[in-house]
């Protein structure tokens, strides 16, 4: 019987035995450690491979991806030293994840990039869409989650993690609304689950 798939928002509940780290696609660029600074930039579909060989196709609609390391200058609010991911400046919509094997679960953190006037305090409040889907692309669900931007590293992300308990995971699309507009945003490494969550 079909099961949908489930929200978890809290990374200590999300126990993952695979990982993407993004450095891997730029090894042979050198980020500069001031800011703003010319982050490495790519096409916009990307093809990976996780730690535990695990093909991960990353798109975007349109612009390009972009590598981020989180530092003292960016102003994100991951810990220094984080290698991110970037949807681009010139891309407003959704950033898609498609999986070579169906999987368990898929959890990120995630930050927005506020589309906001200068000056205006932080934080920013944003909300994370998650759309999941099999490989049939029969929805698995969509679930929402809110999150602030606090500009400040180290000051927290928001995680957003999906759960099923068959395995079916495929697809994910991830999406960062701030006031109804869809705005760029930045992940870090992508947790993937890729045995059985029972129990949950």
């Amino acid at each position: 019987m079909f099961k949908p798939a489930k929200l978890i928002s809290n990374s200590y509940n999300f126990s993952a035995d695979d990982y993407l780290d993004w450095a891997t696609i730029d090894s042979q660029s050198s980020l500069s450690p001031e800011f703003p600074p010319p982050f490495p930039e790519y096409g916009h579909q990307l093809d990976f491979i996780s730690r535990g060989k695990q093909k991960v196709k990353v798109s975007v609609p349109q612009g390009k991806i972009a590598r981020i390391n989180q530092n003292h200058f960016f102003p994100g609010t991951f810990e220094i030293g984080e290698q991110l991911l970037f949807t681009g400046f010139s891309n407003p919509g959704a950033l898609s994840l498609e999986f070579s094997r169906p999987l368990y679960g898929v959890g990120v953190n995630i930050q927005s990039d506020p589309q906001v006037p200068s000056g205006t305090p932080a934080p920013f409040p944003f909300t994370a869409v998650v759309r999941v889907s099999d490989r049939q692309n029969q929805s698995l669900g969509e679930f929402s989650l809110s999150g602030l931007s606090k500009i400040a590293a180290g000051s927290g992300t928001t995680f957003i993690g999906i759960a099923q308990e068959q395995g079916q995971i495929a697809k994910v699309a991830i999406e960062v609304i701030e006031n109804g507009i869809s705005i760029p945003f930045a992940i870090n490494t992508l947790q993937l689950k890729t045995y059985s969550l029972v129990p949950a």
